[in-house]
């Protein structure tokens, strides 16, 4: 009988707890003009997993049990070109402040509790990497699209994701963390 891979392990274990914004960082271009009519706009996205990972020891409301929690942080990026910009789509250098009409940069993280061995399984963990980032992924969309509505700049609607094929990497140590208890 074949032992279970750390991924399997930490898809059987691991709970959604919660996905939340950590961090949003906004601007728009100070000569924007919200009621000015736009050819269609081009921006780019870029989203990663941070490398790292957090462990924290909760114990559940009544004290009756300490759970794990496993915290992944998912980074994400928009920048949003001004009309007549060029295009930077595939390209891995900045984009100059001027050519920019706005920008959203934010951190999410996704919380998942699980036992507390498991709490201890690096492998399983590092292997869990890409699932919170499918967990986040609508938490991504919404975030931009409301995001363009507080702006005033178009709506931009972020499609489906599409995973690169290379492995996600993490640091090989998980922090641990202990929350105080009050």
């Amino acid at each position: 009988m074949s032992e279970e891979s750390p991924g399997a392990r930490a898809v059987k274990a691991y709970e959604v707890e919660d996905v939340f914004l950590l961090d949003l960082e906004c601007s728009v271009s100070h000569d924007f003009n919200p009621l000015e009519q736009l050819p269609p706009i081009t921006y780019k996205h870029s989203i990663s997993l941070d490398q790292k990972v957090l462990i924290q020891t909760r114990t559940e409301p009544d004290g009756s049990n300490q759970v794990a929690v496993v915290r992944y942080f998912i980074n994400s990026e928009v920048i949003v070109l001004k009309p007549g910009s060029e295009s930077h789509e595939h390209s891995d250098q900045p984009i100059p402040k001027d050519a920019r009409m706005a920008s959203m940069k934010f951190t999410l993280a996704t919380d998942y509790m699980c036992p507390m061995n498991l709490a201890h399984d690096q492998d399983a963990i590092l292997a869990f990497g890409r699932n919170a980032m499918f967990h986040a992924w609508p938490y991504v969309r919404e975030t931009v699209h409301l995001s363009c509505e507080k702006l005033r700049i178009p709506r931009i609607t972020i499609g489906m994701f599409k995973p690169d094929p290379k492995p996600i990497e993490l640091s090989d140590e998980v922090a641990p963390e202990r929350l105080a208890q009050e």
